[in-house]
C-alpha cells in the first residue's frame, strides 16, 4: 500500500463566517445565527462504520495535492520562524487550519490578492471551496472510532455590514455560525474564547489573551481530534528513557514500548513509521531522521519522503509519550513568507466583503497530547478583518527508538489529508 507522507500540522482548523438575518437584543449576548442542521430520525440506530475511503473528484485531488505541498512549506517556514525565537523549542500547526482560513478570505478577495493566496495554495478557487466543502461534510463520519470535528464561525461587530452574497457562500460551503456582536468587548473576548474551549472539548481554553481591537470581522476555526491506537501500548511496560534533544543535552522521559505491524521504510535521511487510530482512517506518522541529521536538514529533504513507497513491516518501537502547545501570534508572517502580502498590508485587499478591508492579524493554537491509548489534538485559527482608510523493507523486525529529534503528522489515509504537522525537538 503507498501512503504518501507528508509531515506537517498544528492544528487549527477550517473556519468561515455567515450572514443571515438576524435581530440583536440589545444585550451583551451575542446574536447567534447557527445554520440549519439535518433533524436524526430517532428510530433508526446508529450504524457501525467500518474503513471508509473518501471518494475524490479530479478538482479536489487537484486541492488536495496542492494543499500537502503548502502544508510542508508552512511547516518549514514556521520552525524558521520559531529557530529566530528558540531554535531548540518545539513546533505544532495545523496546516488545514491556515489554509483554510485562506481559501475563506480568498472568496472575499480581490483580484491581486486572490492570485497571490491561490498561488501559494497551488489551485484555483474553485478547487479549494470544493474540497473544504467536502471535508467539512466528510472527515468527521470518515471512522466511528475516531472523534474528529471542525467548527467555523465569524464574528461580526453589530456596526459592520459585510456582503451577504459573500455570507452565504461561506455559509453554504463551511456550515459555519455567525454571532453579531460588540467585537472590542471583554465580553466578546470571553464569548469566543468558550466558543473555542467547547469545540476543542477543553483544550484551548483561552485562545484570546486579550479583547480584540478595532476590527469588524472575527474569523475562527476550531479542529478536535481524539483517536485511540488500532493496537494501543501496553501501560505496563511504560517506563523511563533517555530523549536526546537537538541540543545533545539528555532528559528522562517516559517511554512506550510495543511490537507492531506497522508501515515502514528507510530512506536516506532517516525512517518513516505510520501507527493507526480506530479502523485505520487516520493516521501518526513519525519522519525520524538519521542521528546527526538535524530537524532543518530534514525538512530540506521533504522529496525523499513525500512520495515514499511504505511496505508492511514487523517493528519492535519505543516511542515517547509527550505533549505540546504551541501558539503563533505572528501567522500572518508565515503567509507573507509563502508569499501572500497584499492580504495582511493592503487597503481594499478585502473588497468583495466590504470597502477598504485588510487582514491585519491572525494566529493559531494547537496542542497534542499523545499516551498509551492514543492522541488527542485541538487546533484554533483566527483571523481579524479590519477596516482602514525507498527502498525495499527488511523481512525481519525493525527496531526503532524515536528517541532523538523527530517530524510527526495526523493525517487521514485514503488521500493522506494533513490535519496537524509537528516537531519535537526537546522533551
Amino acid at each position: 500500500m503507498k501512503l504518501k507522507i507528508a509531515f506537517i500540522f498544528a492544528f487549527l482548523t477550517l473556519f468561515t463566517g455567515i450572514l443571515v438575518s438576524c435581530d440583536n437584543d440589545n444585550g451583551n449576548n451575542p446574536v447567534i445565527c447557527p445554520p440549519p442542521q439535518p433533524q436524526p430520525d430517532e428510530d433508526e440506530p446508529e450504524k457501525p462504520t467500518d474503513f471508509k475511503y473518501i471518494e475524490l473528484t479530479s478538482a479536489q485531488r487537484d486541492a488536495n495535492a496542492s494543499t500537502k505541498k503548502f502544508a510542508y512549506d508552512m511547516l518549514r517556514k514556521s520552525v524558521e520562524q520559531a529557530n529566530l525565537i528558540d531554535p531548540d523549542g518545539n513546533v505544532f500547526i495545523s496546516p488545514l487550519g491556515f489554509s483554510n482560513i485562506l481559501t475563506m478570505l480568498a472568496n472575499g478577495a480581490d483580484v491581486e490578492t486572490l492570485a497571490e493566496i491561490t498561488t501559494a495554495l497551488g489551485t484555483n478557487l474553485d478547487n479549494l471551496n470544493s474540497f473544504y466543502s467536502l471535508l467539512t461534510d466528510v472527515l468527521p463520519k470518515a471512522d466511528n472510532q475516531v472523534k474528529f470535528s471542525t467548527a467555523n464561525s465569524v464574528w461580526l461587530d453589530n456596526a459592520f455590514n459585510p456582503s451577504a452574497d459573500y455570507m452565504n457562500l461561506l455559509h453554504d460551503n463551511f456550515n459555519a455560525d455567525s454571532f453579531i456582536v460588540d467585537l472590542n468587548t471583554v465580553e466578546t473576548k470571553n464569548a469566543i474564547n468558550k466558543w473555542c474551549s467547547d469545540k476543542t472539548n477543553g483544550m484551548i481554553p483561552e485562545f484570546l489573551k486579550k479583547p480584540l481591537n478595532d476590527g469588524l470581522m472575527f474569523l475562527v476555526n476550531a479542529l478536535y481530534f481524539n483517536g485511540k491506537w488500532t493496537e494501543p501500548f501496553d501501560a505496563e511496560k511504560t517506563d523511563k528513557g533517555t530523549f536526546i534533544s537537538s541540543n545533545g543535552q539528555s532528559s528522562e522521559v517516559e517511554m512506550m514500548h510495543g511490537e507492531y505491524g506497522i508501515k515502514y521504510s528507510r530512506i536516506q535521511s532517516g525512517e518513516i513509521i505510520t501507527l493507526f487510530y480506530g479502523n485505520k482512517t487516520y493516521a501518526f506518522n513519525i519522519y525520524l531522521p538519521n542521528k546527526g541529521t538535524s530537524i532543518e536538514e530534514a525538512l530540506a529533504s521533504s522529496d525523499d519522503y513525500m512520495e515514499d513507497t511504505l511496505g508492511d513491516c514487523g517493528c519492535i518501537l519505543t516511542l515517547p509519550k509527550f505533549e505540546l502547545e504551541y501558539e503563533n501570534n505572528r501567522l500572518k508572517e508565515v503567509g507573507e513568507q509563502l508569499g501572500i502580502y497584499r492580504l495582511f498590508n493592503t487597503s481594499g485587499s478585502l473588497s468583495k466583503i466590504a470597502d477598504d478591508l485588510y487582514c491585519e492579524f491572525m494566529k493559531q493554537v494547537a496542542k497534542i497530547k499523545v499516551n498509551e491509548e492514543g492522541a488527542e489534538a485541538a487546533a484554533v485559527t483566527g483571523a481579524l478583518v479590519f477596516n482602514s482608510t525507498g527502498e525495499e523493507i527488511p523481512y525481519k523486525p525493525v527496531v526503532v527508538n524515536v528517541n532523538r529529534p523527530f517530524i510527526f503528522s495526523i493525517t487521514e489515509t485514503t488521500n493522506d489529508i494533513i490535519l496537524f504537522a509537528g516537531v519535537v525537538r526537546n522533551l
